[in-house]
C-alpha cells in the first residue's frame, strides 16, 4: 500500500490519494503496451475485491520494475517469500537454475483451501529454479 501511494506523490502533488496512484498506474499499464482498460485498481495492497488484474500484468510490472533498478530494488525487499508467508497469489521473481532470473505470477481463485494454494505455488516456483 505504501508503495502505491509513492507512486502518487512521485508526480510532486501535495496530496497522494489513491485515485491518483491508480490513474498513475493506468497510464504506466498503457505505457507497457496493455490496455488500461481492462484492469481495475482499488488500491496498493491487493486486499480490495475491487482490484481485477491478470497474472500477465503482474508480470509485465515485474518486467518493467526489473529494468529500473531504483524501483526493483525496493520492491524486491518488499515480496513475500514462498512458502513462509500466508499468500493465496504470489508474484515476484526467482533464479533458474541457468542463473537467469524470472519474473511470475500465480493467482489461485476460487481455493477451497489456501494451503493447497500455496503447496501449488511452492511447486510452480520449485519447478522454475530446479535443474
Amino acid at each position: 500500500e505504501s508503495l502505491f501511494y509513492q507512486i502518487a506523490a512521485m508526480q510532486g502533488g501535495k496530496h497522494a490519494s489513491a485515485k491518483h496512484a491508480a490513474t498513475m498506474m493506468k497510464r504506466l499499464i498503457n505505457q507497457l503496451g496493455l490496455n488500461a482498460s481492462n484492469y481495475k485498481i482499488a488500491d496498493g495492497s491487493g486486499l480490495s475485491l475491487y482490484n481485477y488484474l491478470t497474472a500477465e500484468l503482474e508480470v509485465e510490472l515485474l518486467k518493467y520494475a526489473w529494468r529500473n533498478e531504483n524501483i526493483y530494488y525496493h520492491l524486491y525487499t518488499s515480496l513475500p517469500i514462498a512458502g513462509v508467508t500466508a499468500v493465496s497469489s504470489l508474484a515476484g521473481y526467482c533464479t533458474a537454475a541457468n542463473g537467469h532470473e524470472l519474473c511470475f505470477a500465480i493467482i489461485n481463485n476460487g481455493l477451497l483451501s489456501t494451503s493447497k494454494g500455496r503447496t501449488f505455488q511452492d511447486k510452480v516456483c520449485q519447478a522454475l529454479c530446479a535443474p
